[in-house]
């Protein structure tokens, strides 16, 4: 068919379409492509399109409008044209344009913008099934993905009548076509039609092209970097070194058709924004003319383009701002496609920063490799989303920037770079409870007592005294234990003796040993429990891997055998589930794992994140099992404090079942020794004895050397919360107590336990001395007081500021030299309460077994140190004996119902004395036998509430309303008044067994301060012979003496001695003699002789 201008249908067709697609294995491949409308008839040199996304390519043309993120348009321009000229064909500037217009010798008008079935067609109707299979959409199979009933192309025309007379066998440049993009794209393809034409039957000929440059966005040529290959089509050849693209048809046999130059020329490269195509006529026939046909001769051919782009963008996000450090923190990294094409190779990089610790995650799709950061997705589809969700637990230290970044190696391009990375930020809350500046993760001492916490919490051990180990489990070193031996019928536990507080975070690593045979049984369970048996809890025989049947806790189990029966159908591989203990009741699903029974150890990770209460666990990197719920109330009965340990089993099938820690010292166990709900070690007086634990400690801290709160430091009003000022090393320990400390004792760091967790020694406490003082413990809030017995009636000098609480039946230790006694009140009832020197109370905690039906008034502690009460009222005979070491009581029943308010031991005769308040007589118990035996003598009164046993075998005792104070006969039980007293109330006696009681001495007798009153002395020695007989004769008329003396021309002497200090080996107090070196009447007062200078009678 000849290409005059006259000639209806043009047979060139050139297409580039520029696509972005992303491969899912979906048969869908949506491409950018060029789509309707058409453009108006007419004649122009350069147009403009946007590319529309073909969503449902290569199977269908469904087209909408495209603008991720902006437009991508494709503009064809001519230029550079060889004959400038008007043309003869239809009268138009130049040889080379695009549309047409019916002038000159062309009689057609016709669009620039077109389907591309308008010229050049194979077929002669739909489906056009020769035609289409001719081009390749982007990101599609070879001959798929263009319909040249629905894409469109460019109408280019070129006219060969300003060739003249040329050879009709050259190849001609006839001016140059420059597409350009209106960004970057990747690998673009070009996609033409109609190539050639025939005039009559002696003449073809054809359009060819070289291409002359590619530039990338830069405006950088990359032509040389530029590959040209053919994926489809027909008589086109592509030389890429020449960097032609010709019509191989050289023929005359409907070469505008059937044997048209055709198909889809591909440009790989990245970055391609502008392609410059010179345009060639080329004639295949000699002997021809190019301007016959009155110059009408022709070539039309249609272009067209397709590209692919996919915008990647990345998002994250975090499941708390402001963590608490040690908590569990989620990050969700979301990966999407916003087309317009499908993508392959696409990976996300989210490497955990210094401020987290992995701890587990999930993938929507794809692969997740901790230790890189690498998120392998493969492919994601035009609009698709992939997730990736990673926990994490929040460091006190590191970088808290966690940021992703998303990437392809598919060669499709992302037309929006600033979506690819996402970063999110914490700020976590960092707890540093002793105010020191290193927080408690990394502090090895959180209190600044100087004892390391490890030491505090009772870590600092071999494993098998951290746990108990019961039935088969036993110790194979210091920090491995083996459950089970490799014999049927196994059964073996472990349970710490301290317990896991829920109330905060923990994560605990371990490895767990299952056994070389993979045909063995049947694994271990990881248990927190609550059971009322605690450390000796058991589980049912042979069920639930040891574990079934104990009250209050939950199960994580790695269990390595299928049980075919009750409970529910196990896996077949190896697996794990958290589970209820008390019946198996499932609490999650079960997860298959790897064969565990492969001879290796395996790495597991047991979390819980107290702010979400969500408990967890991983095995060698995989998440077994999450459960988020109350589980303090749901599975621990309502204790967040419970017990953590392990339990293995065999049965007809066995393994060798072990569990070993990295480090003891990391486990999340906690001691409270004095339970007061602060683990030792944020307790800075762990067994409540009222002594801080850093003077307690191994080493030589003073109470100078703490703060307010007992912490080491110098800030005397400080709080736990607030900064001791103490100098701490880069672990957070004082470097007092560290090697070369100026209280450092072995040369370590830290301190050592010493005796901060013994209530039964206060390191703070004063001991008394064991003299001849006599104490006295009163009142409703109990005050300590010293018994003076200089005066008469005696003083009570209190000593100290005393307790908040009433303390009686107290008693002298001779062994510690502490005073004991029994609290009072309704929250100290029946403790054992020890008072030092310094008149200060120390709570030791409850005795235990005694009877709490009343009270205890009577107490005293012989000279061995039992400490004997006796239950108040009349109508019992229980006499306890309480072992002060251990605050238990033993009873020792009397050989009646008795009552009594005090008691005093004897030394001399092992007795115990005290007052029948009924029968109102003097009485002596047994305290082996509980023998009561009474005198004889009954008393007037019966108050005796404070009762002393001298080391000398005497008995004493004061009366509570202070009329007396008494000697008791140990025969008769009669009194002997020694001085007045004090009248007390909620009172008891005390003094050191062993001590001989002393009394001041007096000399004369208090003179009369009444009138009328006559105090004669009834006893006299004279030298004058005047006795006389009544009241008014010598010696009775010198009033108020125990003696008198009378003589003129007599005296007195005394025994003279010339230095008393050292000549008188054994002086007692009263003793009087003449020194006759220092030349005075000289009296020993128990300690030193003094000179009598000044007479005390008249």
């Amino acid at each position: 068919m000849n290409k005059t201008l006259n000639f209806k249908t043009f047979k060139s067709f050139l297409q580039l379409i520029l696509l972005v697609i992303s491969v899912f294995g979906f048969s869908q491949t949506p491409a950018l492509e060029m789509a309707s409308p058409a453009a108006s008839n007419g004649v122009v040199y350069t147009y403009s399109t946007n590319l529309q996304k073909n969503t449902d390519n290569p199977s269908g043309n469904t087209f909408t409008a495209y603008t991720t993120p902006s437009n991508l348009s494709a503009t064809f321009t001519v230029n550079n044209q060889t004959y400038t000229g008007n043309n003869t064909y239809n009268n138009q500037p130049g040889s080379l344009f695009f549309g047409d217009v019916a002038l000159g010798n062309s009689t057609i008008n016709a669009p620039a913008y077109q389907l591309l079935n308008s010229l050049g067609n194979v077929s002669t109707a739909a489906p056009w099934t020769a035609d289409n299979n001719q081009y390749t959409s982007y990101n599609s199979t070879a001959g798929t993905g263009i319909n040249i009933a629905s894409n469109y192309g460019i109408r280019t025309l070129i006219s060969t009548n300003a060739l003249g007379a040329q050879s009709t066998t050259g190849r001609y440049k006839m001016g140059e076509v420059t597409i350009t993009f209106s960004r970057g794209v990747n690998n673009p393809l070009l996609h033409l039609k109609g190539l050639g034409g025939i005039l009559g039957t002696g003449f073809s000929f054809t359009a060819e092209f070289t291409v002359k440059s590619v530039l990338n966005s830069s405006n950088k040529e990359i032509l040389g970097t530029t590959n040209l290959s053919l994926p489809s089509g027909t008589n086109l050849t592509i030389d890429n070194t020449a960097k032609t693209i010709n019509n191989s048809y050289i023929g005359l046999t409907n070469p505008a058709t059937t044997n048209s130059g055709r198909g889809t020329v591909n440009f790989q490269a990245n970055d391609i924004k502008t392609i410059v195509l010179e345009v060639y006529m080329n004639g295949n026939s000699a002997g021809q003319s190019w301007t016959a046909s009155n110059g009408s001769l022709a070539d039309a051919f249609l272009m067209s383009v397709s590209a692919g782009e996919s915008d990647l963008r990345v998002t994250k996000t975090v499941s708390n701002a402001t963590p608490t450090e040690g908590s569990n923190i989620v990050f969700t990294v979301t990966a999407s496609n916003l087309g317009a094409s499908n993508n392959s190779n696409v990976t996300v990089n989210d490497l955990l920063p210094s401020g987290y610790t992995y701890f587990s995650h999930t993938a929507s799709t794809g692969t997740y490799v901790p230790g890189t950061g690498v998120w392998t997705i493969g492919n994601l589809n035009d609009q698709a989303n992939a997730t990736l969700t990673i926990t994490a637990i929040v460091n006190a230290t590191g970088n808290f920037t966690n940021t992703a970044t998303i990437s392809t190696t598919s060669g499709i391009a992302d037309p929006n770079t600033t979506n690819n990375t996402a970063s999110v930020s914490t700020t976590p809350v960092i707890t540093d409870s002793d105010g020191d500046g290193v927080p408690d993760s990394l502090d090895l001492d959180d209190d600044n007592d100087g004892i390391l916490d490890c030491t505090e919490n009772g870590l600092d051990k071999p494993v098998n005294q951290i746990f108990e180990l019961n039935g088969n489990a036993s110790q194979i070193s210091s920090n491995e234990v083996q459950l089970t031996p490799a014999l049927n019928s196994q059964a073996g536990e472990m349970w710490s003796y301290g317990k896991i507080d829920f109330t905060k975070n923990f994560s605990m690593p371990f490895e767990a040993y299952l056994g070389n045979n993979d045909a063995g049984a049947d694994g271990m369970a990881i248990v927190f429990q609550n059971d009322p048996a605690g450390i000796n809890a058991i589980g049912a025989a042979g069920e639930g891997i040891g574990a079934r049947g104990i009250q209050n806790g939950v199960v994580l189990e790695l269990d390595t055998y299928s049980n075919t029966g009750s409970p529910a159908l196990d896996p077949v591989a190896d697996h794990g589930q958290i589970w209820k203990s008390s019946d198996q009741t499932a609490i999650t699903s079960t997860v298959a794992l790897p064969n565990l029974e492969n001879g290796a150890w395996h790495a597991v990770v047991v979390n819980w994140d107290s702010a979400s209460q969500t408990l967890s666990y991983t095995v060698d990197g995989t998440l077994v099992g999450t459960y988020t719920g109350n589980i303090v109330t749901n599975y621990f009965g309502g204790a967040n404090k419970v017990y953590f340990g392990f339990t293995a089993s065999t049965g007809g099938l066995n393994n060798d079942q072990r569990v070993r820690f990295s480090s003891l010292c990391s486990l999340p166990l906690e001691v409270d020794t004095d339970g007061d709900g602060f683990p030792n070690s944020l307790d800075l007086d762990s067994d409540g004895d009222g002594c801080p634990d850093a003077i307690e400690g191994g080493d030589n801290i003073t109470q100078t050397m703490l703060n307010g709160s007992n912490a080491i430091g110098s800030n005397i009003s400080g709080t736990l919360n607030t900064p001791a000022i103490a100098t701490v090393d880069a672990n957070g320990v004082p470097m007092l107590v560290n090697s070369g400390g100026l209280a450092d004792i072995v040369g370590d760091v830290g301190q050592g336990i010493g005796d901060s967790q013994n209530i039964m020694v206060n390191s703070c406490a004063v001991p008394f001395i064991c003299d001849s003082n006599m104490y006295m413990v009163q009142d409703s809030q109990a005050k300590l007081y010293r018994i003076d017995t200089s005066t008469n009636p005696f003083n009570f000098v209190q000593i100290g500021t005393g307790a908040t609480y009433p303390v009686n039946a107290t008693g002298y230790n001779p062994t510690d030299n502490f005073i004991y006694g029994i609290s009072g009140g309704a929250n100290v009832a029946k403790s054992l309460i020890r008072i030092d020197a310094n008149g200060t109370f120390y709570n030791l905690g409850v005795i235990s077994g005694l009877d709490i039906a009343a009270g205890y008034t009577s107490g005293e502690i012989d000279n061995n140190g039992n400490y004997y009460i006796k239950l108040a009222g009349t109508g019992n005979n229980k006499l306890y004996k309480v072992d002060i070491a251990t605050r238990t009581a033993t009873l020792i029943p009397l050989s009646r119902n008795i009552n009594f308010i005090d008691i005093a031991y004897s030394v001399t005769d092992q007795l115990l004395w005290t007052q029948d308040t009924v029968s109102r007589q003097v009485v002596s118990i047994n305290p082996v036998t509980g023998a009561v035996n009474d005198t004889s003598y009954v008393h007037p009164i019966n108050d005796y509430g404070a009762w002393f046993g001298s080391g000398d075998g005497k008995i004493y005792a004061s009366s509570n309303s202070g009329s007396v104070f008494t000697m008791f006969d140990k025969v008769t039980g009669a009194p002997t008044t020694i001085s007045a007293s004090q009248a007390s109330t909620n009172n008891d006696g005390a003094h050191c067994v062993t001590a001989v009681i002393k009394f001041d001495n007096y000399c004369y007798k208090l003179p009369t301060t009444v009138a009328g009153t006559q105090v004669p002395s009834n006893h006299g020695i004279t030298a004058l012979g005047r006795a006389g007989a009544d009241n008014s004769n010598w010696p009775m008329v010198r009033q108020s003496a125990w003696t008198v003396l009378e003589a003129k021309t007599k005296g007195f002497v005394v025994n003279r001695v010339a230095n008393p200090a050292t000549d008188i080996a054994n002086p007692v107090e009263g003793m009087m003699v003449f020194d006759t070196t220092a030349q005075c009447l000289k009296i020993y007062n128990g300690t030193v002789w003094s000179c009598y200078s000044t007479p005390a009678c008249p």
